[in-house]
């Protein structure tokens, strides 16, 4: 079984292994850092957007829009 954190603690998790990813996220969603920590889910129109840059699957950002990851389906 493959266990995935809540989405937004993998961002969260993402976000914080290196210094200074929250504000170049935010500069290349064209946001500000403050309005991403905001975000209590990834907004389903940014879901790609984020996926891109962070690599962190849209599946498991936004499950409830685009399904869930193939290895969770499968089981």
């Amino acid at each position: 079984m493959v266990l995935i954190k809540f989405p937004m603690e993998q961002l969260r998790t993402w976000l914080n292994e290196e210094r200074g990813r929250r504000t170049a996220l935010a500069e290349k969603l064209q946001i500000t850092s403050g309005a991403l920590s905001q975000w209590s889910q990834v907004p389903a129109d940014r879901a790609i957007a984020v996926e891109a840059i962070t690599g962190i699957s849209r599946h498991i950002l936004r499950p409830d829009v685009f399904g869930a990851p193939v290895a969770e389906v499968a089981q």
